[in-house]
């Protein structure tokens, strides 16, 4: 996403003209342009608000080419070794799960050496990134440690390797100590390549508390 200036953000009123020619050498502007210069200044401070918003986000949505929102994600600490987000793990994904509004989600590349039949990703890899996802979404929500009971995957398309991916999940339903989540593997176009459910379990406390000890 590349960086745009404050005047190719877009206006909130278009139609609006500015008259520099009322400014004088040292900035000074006469009374009588006072207004003119009032909504200048308005427009000026809402378009570099809007940059500022726009670059330093993780992800912007426009509108015909003009900006709307910023939308800002919240990195969740990652486990040591674990093959999906594990950062010490010399052979692993290490992918990088955020909060968002409605659960976490994630971008992955998966390499060549994680393909199954060539050019696509291996059924069980996938499978790994959307429990991991699950999990992740019960951590960001609940801030509970959990363990997988129950994984149903169905795979719609085949998943690439070599292509940059989007891993999603949510919570659905919680009951006590059983959580029920659903996740999504989607393309670079949003198409959904393989969708999970699952069914995890509030670790017990001793458990849980070696799993806190991994997370950094």
């Amino acid at each position: 996403m590349g960086s745009q200036s404050p005047s190719a953000i877009g206006s909130r009123n278009p139609r609006t003209r500015y008259a520099p020619r009322h400014f004088d050498g040292c900035g000074r502007v006469s009374s009588a342009s006072g207004a003119v210069v009032a909504i200048f200044r308005q427009e000026l401070i809402f378009r570099l608000t809007k940059w500022k918003q726009h670059n330093n986000a993780d992800r912007a949505v426009f509108d015909d080419g003009v900006f709307k929102e910023a939308i800002f994600l919240e990195r969740l600490p990652s486990s040591r070794g674990c093959f999906v987000c594990g950062k010490e793990n010399p052979v692993g994904l290490r992918v990088h799960f955020d909060r968002t509004d409605d659960g976490v989600r994630a971008g992955v590349r998966p390499s060549q050496h994680f393909q199954g039949f060539g050019g696509v990703l291996q059924g069980g890899v996938a499978a790994g990134l959307m429990d991991d996802a699950m999990w992740y979404a019960i951590y960001g929500t609940a801030d509970t440690m959990t363990m997988t009971v129950e994984l149903t995957v169905r795979y719609k398309a085949p998943v690439p390797v070599e292509t940059d991916l989007t891993v999603t999940a949510r919570v659905v339903e919680q009951r006590r100590v059983l959580f029920t989540c659903a996740a999504a593997i989607s393309g670079p176009d949003g198409t959904v390549l393989a969708e999970a459910t699952g069914k995890f379990m509030t670790a017990p406390k001793a458990l849980a508390e070696q799993l806190k000890k991994e997370m950094t």
